[in-house]
């Protein structure tokens, strides 16, 4: 069973590799979600999709997430996280 922590590094793994790519390339998850499968340390299966959707209006901020579950019951809530780009390529809401 996959726990917290190690669903959260991959996670922010994930997203780390995502920031680095430009608005417009993110712009892509809001009709192709990408699936990463994998194992855990412990042999145990993971995926992890991300995925866009706007955070306010229709071409303006993007909300890029990262979603990771099991493939059992925390496919039911998976554990996620994510961050908002602005069309400027500005990340929104950090210091």
């Amino acid at each position: 069973m996959m726990k917290k922590h190690e669903a959260i590094e991959i996670a922010n793994n994930i997203l780390i590799e995502l920031r680095q790519r430009s608005y417009d390339d993110l712009r892509i998850l809001l009709t192709q979600k990408e699936k990463q499968e994998g194992r855990l340390a412990d042999g145990s299966p993971y995926i992890a999709v991300a995925q866009a959707n706007w955070d306010n209006r229709v071409n303006g901020n993007l909300r890029v997430s990262v979603l990771v579950d099991d493939g059992g019951l925390r496919a039911m809530k998976p554990f996620s996280n994510d961050f908002i780009i602005s069309p400027e390529g500005d990340f929104i809401g950090e210091d």
